[in-house]
């Protein structure tokens, strides 16, 4: 699958919630911090709103590492990414909500593959941290 925005390969399925929001952009340069900033502060309220207790940055070693990834524990969660076209611009995210040693699994071939390095204990999805926590709690909060 292509993704429209993005960096490196990125694991999801249907235990993942995403993420997909395209807003009028009048200049390919204009609000792509503000943006990042917005969508990632969105994720983490969401997150906390559920009881847990998010962190937003890079995580050392990380996959796909990006300054406004969301973690909880030290386990990526959630990673986001934009394109900017002429007159509008995508902010988009990924958050995993299950399936972490599948996602860590995949993500160790392809990183190989790839020959990227990171650190397999950052990969992961929500429910490594807070088993509770379903898909459409997630997507519930997200909307809220």
């Amino acid at each position: 699958m292509l993704r429209e925005g993005g960096g490196h390969a990125v694991v999801y399925d249907q235990r993942s919630v995403v993420i997909e929001e395209w807003t009028p952009n009048a200049e390919i340069v204009t609000g792509i911090q503000e943006r990042f900033d917005a969508g990632t502060a969105r994720i983490a309220k969401a997150l906390r709103s559920l009881g847990l207790d998010p962190a937003v940055g890079e995580l050392p070693g990380e996959y796909c590492a990006g300054a406004h990834s969301v973690s909880l524990e030290g386990i990526k969660v959630a990673g986001t990414a934009q394109r900017v076209v002429r007159g509008r611009a995508l902010f988009a995210a990924v958050v995993l909500v299950g399936g972490g040693d599948l996602i860590r699994a995949a993500i160790t071939d392809i990183y190989a593959a790839l020959e990227l390095d990171w650190d397999p204990a950052t990969a992961g999805a929500i429910q490594d941290v807070a088993p509770q926590i379903t898909v459409e709690a997630v997507e519930a909060a997200l909307r809220s």
